[in-house]
């Protein structure tokens, strides 16, 4: 089964008073309102009543008794046409010196290049500092087969062979490196390297799954 089970709300479906109360009252009244009457969301009523293409009368949106603006209401406290803020021209005013970092400024716990970190179960090593991070750091691995072999060339890249992957440096040597294109790497982590009957099962316990699901939903 799915994640989803047990965490997704049941699809509303509205009766048919449902939609009649809807129908009469949607034009004159507000939205909220007519959701508590038929213990229904807001946003059901609002999609409900695009499906059945219902506006608010605009002689009621304009009245009193829509709760919206009627243009006057706040007129003291609003912004004005060509109003001019107290700020304008006056940048850095809510900054105090002392605590603005400076040009160039670096943290005091920023990694030096050559650093090395574990992320997402691979050793990486810090090799420049343009500020970028998905930059800054690469693979280990990758960067122990650059320095013997050079740049990786497009198209591929550097992975462990097969059940020697590391996360201690000392332990990561050139040897238990190759270079492949991102096709075979994707075939040696997917179900279709166990061959075409395994992907067939796999395939069909989706359709199974999705199947089920869908009744249960309904």
């Amino acid at each position: 089964m799915t994640r989803s089970r047990g965490i997704n709300r049941p699809r509303w479906r509205p009766t048919d008073e449902q939609i009649a109360v809807v129908r009469a009252r949607f034009a004159t009244t507000r939205t909220r309102e007519i959701a508590e009457q038929i213990g229904a969301r807001y946003q059901q009523v609002v999609k409900l009543a695009q499906k059945l293409q219902l506006k608010k009368d605009p002689a009621w949106l304009a009245g009193d008794e829509s709760g919206r603006l009627t243009g006057v209401v706040g007129m003291g406290t609003r912004f004005t046409p060509g109003h001019t803020p107290w700020i304008k021209g006056r940048k850095g005013v809510l900054q105090s010196p002392e605590t603005v970092f400076k040009p160039g400024h670096r943290p005091h716990n920023q990694a030096q290049v050559g650093s090395l970190r574990l992320f997402g179960g691979y050793l990486q090593i810090k090799t420049s500092e343009t500020g970028y991070s998905p930059r800054d750091w690469i693979s280990y691995h990758r960067h122990v087969w650059q320095l013997a072999h050079g740049p990786v060339p497009d198209g591929l890249m550097v992975v462990f062979r097969d059940g020697q992957r590391r996360t201690d440096p000392d332990q990561i040597t050139i040897d238990l490196l190759e270079c492949i294109g991102r096709r075979e790497n994707m075939l040696r982590n997917t179900y279709y390297r166990f061959g075409p009957e395994v992907a067939a099962i796999v395939h069909l316990r989706g359709v199974l799954t999705r199947t089920i699901n869908n009744r249960t939903k309904t």
